[in-house]
């Protein structure tokens, strides 16, 4: 009776193998469909940066920011622009003309606060005030308005201009720092698009192999060769597998997707992975775990980090406004002198000089009693001058902390790399040799599907530092302020 038993459930065992392999054939595991061609193009990180600073939008909208500061140059520059000005008055009543008033004329501001000006007046009318009495003919001047006190080394028009010019800096901070932000995210997901590509390529490898090694149990059992039960085994390793695959398809596809919202063409249209392209890993750089590249990366960051020079620039935007604010507190005094003649010359119709005759001058005097406002505005730029001061040497700091701690970590990484690379070797050479053992009959299924599962883990683990890595060195680059494609150049 126990015999009959046995050969029962092992009946039924192989009934259940049976259904379970028909039941994963006719599932649509889509493992050629997702194979990436073996004629597919590689799509390096390098391709990827150049796509994203051509067409994204997030790019585009950065590289407007230097244009915009060069148009803010432009209209303080307007300032300096000369002007022509024209002032007309006239009264007529009761059919008389009581007056009419004309006055033209240019002026021309110069950078250094002077202002140039020539023009022509005329007054006609039979109620013409007696101090705008010119000859019939009308008359010419040209004189100049300088600034003796306050304005005479610094003025509001030089300094929305210095500023201005300044401004420009401070864009191509923002700028820098608006691409390496997109950037820093790209690399991310560029490498879990390379850890997902990479988990698809392993788990089709393994499908395949789990099913070679199922089929071949199987037709042992039919044959005698093997128990029953060993068949059970490899079933259930197969089904586990094309578990594994599925996920991975999912992950590759999703990762995907994430990739192609970096895609744009030159008329803003947004673009698809195509199933033929696929990432691969590169060491874009090499040398970096050395010391004079660490100091290379400090030395960097220290001048071009587009915090640092951010701050840079605010603060030599507030030495120009100490200069203004000092400025202030000087009199106002303005000096205007105008040459007047019927035609401009250096002589009158009597022969006179015009510097003796011919002419008209005035000056304008203004100063607070108590110059509490310029006072305060002085004070409030010299504290805000030590706080940037404060906030420069505090920020570098922390860049420089970031830097090394991130640094570090990248050395950490490599190296715990090159362990796991060699742990990857190991658990192949035991798995060949539980295979070889397997093959002669001196081993079971269940420890080469164990070592297989051992050197599956340590390949997911193997791959899971290189991703850290690269993004460790994004991470660094990103830390440093140092945008990317330009830094490999200095390598």
């Amino acid at each position: 009776m126990r015999r009959w038993k046995m050969i029962f459930c092992a009946c039924l065992v192989m009934v259940l193998v049976l259904e379970g392999a028909n039941s994963l054939q006719a599932q649509n595991i889509s493992v050629d469909s997702m194979r990436v061609e073996e004629d597919g193009k590689a799509f390096s990180l390098d391709e990827f940066y150049q796509i994203i600073l051509d067409h994204h939008p997030l790019v585009k909208q950065a590289q407007f920011l230097s244009p915009l500061a060069q148009e803010e140059i432009r209209y303080a520059r307007g300032s300096f622009d000369p002007k022509a000005q024209a002032k007309l008055k006239q009264k007529v009543f009761e059919s008389k003309n009581y007056y009419q008033l004309f006055d033209g004329y240019i002026s021309v501001p110069t950078w250094v606060g002077v202002d140039f000006k020539a023009g022509y007046e005329s007054a006609s009318g039979i109620n013409v005030n007696p101090e705008h009495y010119v000859p019939d003919q009308g008359l010419m001047y040209a004189g100049v308005s300088v600034p003796i006190g306050k304005g005479l080394i610094m003025d509001a028009r030089r300094l929305t201009l210095r500023k201005a010019q300044i401004g420009q800096q401070m864009a191509e901070a923002d700028r820098l720092k608006m691409i390496n932000k997109v950037l820093l995210s790209a690399a991310k997901d560029y490498w879990q698009w390379y850890m997902a590509y990479r988990n698809f390529q392993v788990a089709e490898e393994i499908y395949e192999l789990a099913g070679d090694r199922f089929e071949a149990v199987r037709e042992n059992v039919l044959n005698g060769e093997e128990a029953p039960i060993d068949s059970v085994q490899a079933l259930i390793n197969y089904q586990n597998r094309s578990v594994t695959l599925r996920e991975a398809e999912i992950g590759f596809v999703n990762a995907s997707l994430v990739i192609s919202n970096y895609l744009w063409d030159a008329e803003m249209n947004p673009l698809q992975i195509e199933g033929s392209l696929y990432p691969v890993y590169e060491d874009l750089m090499g040398g970096y775990q050395s010391e004079a590249f660490l100091a290379k990366l400090i030395e960097m960051a220290s001048i071009s980090h587009p915090d640092l020079v951010k701050l840079d620039a605010k603060a030599r935007q507030l030495i120009l406004d100490k200069r203004w604010a000092v400025e202030s507190l000087k009199p106002e005094l303005n000096v205007n002198y105008n040459l007047i003649n019927e035609q401009l010359s250096l002589s009158n119709s009597k022969g006179d000089a015009v510097f003796n005759n011919n002419y008209k001058w005035g000056f304008d005097f203004s100063i607070p009693i108590f110059l509490r406002k310029e006072r305060a505005k002085l004070k409030m730029t010299k504290i805000k001058m030590e706080q940037v001061d404060f906030d420069r040497v505090h920020r570098e700091k922390e860049i420089n902390t970031e830097v090394l701690t991130l640094y570090n970590q990248l050395v950490n990484t490599a190296q715990l790399l090159d362990i796991q690379r060699s742990m990857v070797i190991n658990y192949s050479t035991m798995l060949n040799g539980e295979q070889q053992m397997f093959n002669a009959g001196e081993s079971s299924l269940f420890l080469v599907n164990t070592r297989e599962s051992q050197l599956l883990e340590a390949n997911q683990k193997l791959l899971k530092l290189e991703v850290t890595l690269e993004k460790d060195k994004a991470q660094l680059l990103w830390a440093a302020g140092v945008e990317n494609l330009d830094f490999f150049a200095v390598q």
